[in-house]
């Protein structure tokens, strides 16, 4: 019975000493999954949610598992079932960007809900199969808390919080107040139309995102 209970104590104390090292020592770069021992025994991360992430060799993983805040700058779905946003992230996060987050992603740091909606990207299908994602959704102008992995997406070359553990909204708030664009008119229910800086016409849904008007 002692052997027994020394043998356990000492799977726990090695699986403990890992998941510190990991921290401390950093990440690897495989292009295999990333091995529940990167992530700390009392992360706030779910390390699951890597099974469900397609190719997940295209990332280079900086941090397994860290937070960052911001304002909500956009929000669309995407074909392998993800929700990408971009967050204008708060200025103690700035670092988090680079020169592709500033050119691609309009200054704003690309954060995606996997498998939260209807997949049709054949390669993604099978991952996000079983599996929904439940993190809450947040609107255009909603400032947020997310938690995940921070990671390069070296196929588009900007940063990450690819996959998200967590969405906390801290407040709500209006996308109209961060459009700079001129007001051109409004819809018949009475929303007001911008027109963007390439000539298109534009009103804000219920969910705080872009509806171009026909021409």
């Amino acid at each position: 019975m002692k052997k027994k209970i020394k043998k356990i104590l000492l799977t726990f104390f090695v699986m403990l000493f890992v998941s510190f090292c990991s921290i401390f020592l950093g990440t690897s770069t495989s292009s295999a999954l990333p091995s529940f021992s990167k992530f700390s025994l009392f992360s706030n991360c779910d390390s699951s949610l890597w099974h469900y992430v397609y190719h997940p060799g295209r990332f280079t993983v900086y941090n397994y598992c860290t937070s960052v805040s911001g304002t909500v700058k956009s929000v669309r779905d995407e074909k392998d079932g993800d929700v990408h946003i971009q967050l204008s992230v708060d200025g103690q996060y700035k670092n988090m960007l680079n020169d592709k987050n500033y050119s691609g992603q309009d200054a704003c740091l690309v954060v995606e809900l996997i498998c939260a909606k209807k997949v049709t990207q054949p390669d993604a299908i099978e991952p996000c199969s079983g599996y929904y994602n439940n993190v809450v959704e947040p609107h255009v102008g909603d400032n947020i808390t997310v938690t995940g992995s921070y990671v390069l997406d070296k196929q588009h070359g900007w940063n990450e919080i690819h996959p998200v553990s967590s969405l906390s909204i801290i407040s709500k708030g209006n996308p109209q107040d961060m459009d700079k664009n001129p007001v051109v008119g409004k819809t018949k229910s009475g929303q007001l139309i911008y027109q963007g800086p390439r000539g298109g016409r534009y009103h804000y849904s219920a969910n705080g995102n872009k509806v171009y008007e026909k021409k």
